[in-house]
């Protein structure tokens, strides 16, 4: 997505890491919310008075769940893992 839509190769090539780290939060902060944008589409013809939200309200809660997965400490993260791998046959 970074590639494609505003840089070049070389401009990422001859950018500093941070730089390039920042780029793509950006490119991916905007992915999301084009993702969010196509999943409202969706359920927009379904929505009457009741339960219209604007995408505003619609895509704010996918934010702050971001949020609080980051916040998560090394050990909480460590469990998930081994739930996940205990929870997996492996041939």
């Amino acid at each position: 997505m970074l590639l494609h839509k505003h840089y070049s190769l070389d401009f990422i090539m001859k950018s500093k890491i941070r730089h390039i780290r920042r780029l793509l939060n950006e490119a991916f902060k905007k992915s999301e919310e084009e993702r969010a944008w196509g999943l409202y589409l969706t359920q927009y013809p379904n929505m009457d008075e009741k339960t219209f939200k604007p995408f505003e309200e619609f895509y704010k809660p996918k934010e702050q769940n971001q949020a609080v997965e980051e916040t998560k400490t090394a050990e909480e993260i460590l469990n998930n893992v081994k739930e996940l791998m205990n929870s997996h046959s492996w041939r």
